[in-house]
C-alpha cells in the first residue's frame, strides 16, 4: 500500500532514473500494475543499462550497429510507457559514452515527449563541462532536462554555486525547459 509514501502525500513515484532502470518497460510496468500499488508509478529508460544490454561495460564509442541497437530499445521503452530517458554519466558504463551517443538515444525519446533526466559527468572540478553538455542534450534534442543532484563535490569547489547556477538561470532565458534536483 505504500503507506510511507501515502503519509508523507507522495503520490507519484519515477523509476529508471541516474541511467538504470529495467530495458523491458512493458513487463516492468504490467508487473507493476499487477500488484496494485496505491501510488502511482512512471518510469525513465536508463542508458546504463541499455548500454550494457548491447555493449556490456566497454570502455569504447559504440559502433552504428550498436546505436541503432540502443535506439530500438529506447524507441520500444518509450512505446510501452516510459516518460523520459536518464543517464548516470558518472557511472559505468555511460561514463564510456559519448555525448554524441547520449544525444542520437534523447533525441528517440524526444520524439515521444520524454524528458532528459541526467545524473551529469561530473559534479566536481569539471561540473561546468557536465552542465553545459546536460543543457547542449536537451537543446539539440528539444526536450526538457532534469539535472540530477545538481551539486558541488569537494572542498575546492564550496562557492561555486555563484557560477553554476546562472548557467541554469541562463538556459532558461534562452528557452530551455531545465529543473534541478538537488537531492544528494
Amino acid at each position: 500500500t505504500a503507506d510511507n509514501f501515502i503519509h508523507d502525500g507522495v503520490t507519484t513515484v519515477i523509476t529508471g532514473n541516474c541511467g538504470s532502470s529495467n530495458i523491458d518497460i512493458k513487463k516492468y510496468l504490467q508487473r507493476i500494475d499487477s500488484i496494485g500499488l496505491s501510488i502511482n508509478i512512471a518510469t525513465l529508460i536508463g542508458h546504463n543499462d541499455v548500454r550494457k544490454a548491447i555493449m556490456g561495460t566497454a570502455n569504447r564509442m559504440a559502433t552504428e550497429d550498436e546505436l541503432k541497437k540502443m535506439e530500438s530499445i529506447v524507441e520500444d521503452a518509450m512505446k510501452s510507457g516510459a516518460v523520459g530517458f536518464s543517464t548516470g554519466l558518472i557511472y559505468i558504463p555511460g561514463t564510456y559514452s559519448t555525448t554524441d551517443e547520449v544525444l542520437r538515444l534523447a533525441k528517440v525519446a524526444a520524439r515521444y515527449k520524454g524528458v532528459y533526466a541526467s545524473h551529469m559527468r561530473d559534479e566536481g572540478d569539471s561540473v561546468v563541462q557536465a552542465i553545459n553538455e546536460a543543457l547542449y542534450i536537451g537543446k539539440e534534442a528539444n526536450m526538457p532536462v532534469e539535472i540530477s543532484h545538481f551539486k558541488l563535490s569537494g572542498q575546492q569547489n564550496w562557492g561555486r554555486s555563484k557560477e553554476t547556477l546562472p548557467m541554469i538561470i541562463k538556459a532558461r532565458e534562452d528557452g530551455i525547459d531545465v529543473t534541478i534536483d538537488q537531492y544528494p
